[in-house]
């Protein structure tokens, strides 16, 4: 790619110290010809990096037009969906839906495999594989999730897999919040929501090298498919009898009676509560 970049267009890729950058984690100087990347960028995403450039400088009036199909009610959000066509852009390139797919089908969706044979990072591997949609040549339908450390939503696709919550603290018995505690290290669970749809989690930790001086940002990202699908994926080889972890997509949400880590009633149950019992859940209710 940076030999592309260069053939094509002119610009010399440099990987320079954050001092230099001041605070830039990439930064394409038109005037010197050179993309600059911060040393802060792991190696396995400066690839990820020239590829977003190579779609404003050779997709661009693509990418206008695509923006231009979607009435947005603000020209922030505007620059936000090109910025993100562009993201996803540079993922295809890396990951190239066909090679990719047969890759994941091949190796049963086996993440390391993928990350090692694209030279990609864990999350982006696990967004790519929940684009694998395309009519006529679909991959597993899998979800995603990516949370900090207060369990803060910042990435959530395959809405349609699983039904995520949009306010609200999110089910502390998923092995989601567990994969903080446990960083680069993925963790398998069944589970099951209340409405009895069971599904599949492969939940990893992640640490990113900030500025220095500053603590590494720790985020918890959790990719899942149909329990039905579980025995296409490697990870899952073995789980056959394991029991599902009983979750909720949120308390207010979730209707689980005897749950101790409860934090707060349902929306839709009446409180009824006693004051000469008390059960494991802080909040008794009934019907709604």
């Amino acid at each position: 790619l940076a030999t592309y970049l260069q053939d094509q267009h002119g610009f010399t890729v440099r990987v320079l110290d954050e001092d230099v950058m001041a605070g830039a984690r990439r930064r394409l100087d038109f005037h010197g010809r050179r993309l600059l990347l911060s040393e802060t960028i792991a190696p396995a995403s400066r690839g990820f990096h020239i590829a977003v450039v190579l779609a404003s400088l050779e997709q661009a009036e693509l990418l206008d037009r695509l923006c231009d199909q979607i009435a947005l009610p603000s020209s922030e959000g505007r620059r936000l969906l090109r910025i993100g066509l562009a993201n996803y852009f540079a993922g295809a390139v890396q990951m190239p839906y066909a090679a990719f797919l047969k890759a994941a089908e091949s190796s049963r969706y086996h993440l390391g495999v993928l990350q090692r044979r694209f030279e990609v990072s864990y999350e982006q591997v696990c967004h790519r594989l929940t684009t694998l949609q395309r009519p006529g040549a679909r991959g597993l339908p899998f979800f995603m999730i990516r949370v900090d450390a207060a369990g803060n939503v910042s990435k959530r696709f395959g809405g349609g897999i699983m039904p995520f919550a949009r306010a609200g603290g999110g089910c502390p018995k998923w092995n989601l919040y567990d994969a903080l505690r446990m960083p680069e290290r993925i963790l398998t669970q069944s589970f099951e929501l209340p409405d009895g749809t069971r599904m599949l989690s492969l939940a990893r930790g992640q640490s990113t090298q900030g500025p220095t001086g500053q603590p590494p940002t720790l985020h918890a990202i959790a990719l899942g498919c149909d329990w039905d699908n579980a025995g296409k994926v490697a990870h899952a080889d073995g789980m056959s009898d394991t029991i599902p972890a009983a979750i909720g997509l949120a308390c207010r949400l979730c209707d689980r009676e005897d749950c101790a880590q409860r934090a707060f009633p349902p929306l839709n149950r009446k409180l009824t509560m006693d004051p000469h019992q008390l059960r494991a859940s802080p909040y008794a209710f009934g019907e709604s």
